[in-house]
């Protein structure tokens, strides 16, 4: 028995190499976006301050509802 036949052959890549780099780049811009999403999210929810003075916008609550989605996005197109 030859111990070389119990090696399995290398699949080819299933696509050509330019679709596999592009779509790493894209996903790679993609994931940027989504981390600076998270974090000026986190910055402005810091800053902003508490209660809606004078009947305005509660941008707290409404910054506050987008980071389980963006941190999500951030992850799935993170993982490579």
């Amino acid at each position: 028995m030859d111990i070389a036949t119990l090696i399995p052959s290398p699949d080819a890549i299933p696509a050509p190499w330019l679709w596999l780099q592009i779509f790493l780049t894209a996903t790679t811009f993609l994931h940027l976006v989504a981390m600076n999403l998270v974090r000026g999210s986190g910055f402005i929810a810091l800053i902003t301050p508490t209660g809606t003075a004078g009947g305005g916008v509660d941008w707290r609550r409404n910054v506050g509802l987008t980071p389980p989605f963006t941190i999500a996005a951030t992850i799935t197109l993170g993982v490579k």
